[in-house]
């Protein structure tokens, strides 16, 4: 799965990166209520920003893989076989998803992107470690609605 998926994931990154844009807590309120003039050019959604590392997630011949920017992928992961179950219980044979891997290992309750690398390596972190689906690409290779709005609300009913 290697070489397709990673380039998925790097032109993925690319193209959704160019969507996003930040709102500092001050103008929150203001792109929301429509008065600020980044909320009146286009449509968008507002999303609570988690610190982890962007995942491409499929699901295929009855295994979860995630797939970084990087190429590297990960297998094997308490988080993965929970996405594979959920994608088996809406009857699918296949799904490719978004989503971004975090683990929360403070007593803050905060997720560190640093504390990835360190759940990834340290097997008895694995159970940390967890997805937060934002996006789905395709599922039994139909791709899902033509709006984002389309697309949460199948996030919604499936994870």
């Amino acid at each position: 799965m290697k070489s397709k998926f990673s380039e998925l994931a790097k032109g993925y990154k690319r193209q959704i990166s160019n969507s996003f844009f930040l709102v500092d807590g001050e103008h929150i309120k203001e792109v929301v209520d429509g008065v600020n003039e980044v909320a009146q050019s286009e449509p968008f959604c507002v999303t609570r920003k988690i610190d982890g590392t962007m995942q491409v997630l499929l699901y295929r011949d009855g295994e979860a893989v995630a797939v970084s920017t990087s190429g590297a992928e990960l297998r094997g992961l308490p988080c993965l076989d929970e996405f594979a179950a959920l994608v088996e219980r809406a009857g699918l044979k296949s799904a490719t998803a978004v989503g971004e891997l975090y683990a929360v290992l403070s007593d803050t309750g905060r997720e560190r992107v640093f504390d990835v690398a360190r759940a990834v390596a340290d097997e008895s972190l694995h159970g940390k470690l967890k997805l937060a689906i934002f996006d789905i690409i395709d599922l039994d290779e139909e791709t899902v609605g033509s709006s984002y709005r389309e697309k949460i609300k199948e996030i919604g009913r499936l994870f």
